[in-house]
Parts: structure tokens; C-alpha cells; sequence
């Protein structure tokens, strides 16, 4: 299996680096630090994804969670996700994108499900 984990920073996925060289010898694992934010992480994962194919990517780290109920270390798969930082500001207010009666999706709805007890045991945020 050729997996590529994403994280924004290097320290967010560190101890997982350090300890998987077993699992390195059985499964071909990459590593992508993209940097902070939406703009750049988009702009490296496609870059990477144009030349390279992964039967799985894992974005890892806090993967710009504000929710408190997912605890350090848990792992969950994202069902749908808000982009809460796409809007604009008037002189006192931020303005969400979804009140702004502009066309486009302000949010993602995983469309792909994916089978296996693994898959299914996640909690689903």
C-alpha cells in the first residue's frame, strides 16, 4: 500500500515518523509538511498528488479542528467539514460566507465511504 500522510508541521506527526519504520518496511509512507493554512495546503497536496498516486492520504495532525470533543491522538474520519475562515469583514464584523449570497460550496461533504470494521469504528466528526 503507498500511503501519504499530510500535516501542516513537521512536530505535528513526529512521533508517529520516528516510530514506523516497521511499518515502512511493509507499506511505501510518505510524509508532506504543506505549511499553515488552507492556500498553501492546497497548493503542495495537489503539486504532490499531480506527480505522485497514493491508495491512501491521511491528513493528520489537528487538521484545523476547533472541536474540543476530539481528544489529542484520536483518530476520526472527517464526514463534513465547514470552511469557518472563508468570509470577509465590514469595519466591526466577520461576515460568513454562506451569509453572503455568493455562488460556490463554503462546505465538503465526504461523498466516499469507506468500508472495513477499521473505517467504521472511527468516530465520525
Amino acid at each position: 500500500m503507498k500511503l501519504l500522510i499530510v500535516t501542516a508541521t513537521e512536530p505535528e506527526i513526529k512521533l508517529l515518523k520516528d516510530s514506523c519504520s516497521e511499518l515502512q518496511q511493509k507499506h511505501q509512507i510518505n510524509f508532506l509538511h504543506t505549511g499553515v493554512g488552507m492556500a498553501v495546503t492546497a497548493y503542495a497536496l495537489t503539486t504532490e498528488l499531480m506527480q505522485n498516486n497514493y491508495d491512501l492520504v491521511i491528513n493528520a495532525g489537528i487538521a484545523g479542528s476547533f472541536f474540543r470533543g476530539i481528544k489529542v491522538g484520536e483518530v476520526v474520519m472527517v464526514q463534513h467539514e465547514l470552511f469557518a475562515e472563508l468570509g470577509a469583514e465590514d469595519d466591526k464584523d466577520f461576515i460568513k460566507f454562506s451569509e453572503m449570497n455568493l455562488p460556490g460550496p463554503y462546505a465538503f461533504k465526504n461523498a466516499k465511504v469507506l468500508n472495513g470494521a477499521y473505517y467504521t469504528s472511527l468516530k465520525k466528526v
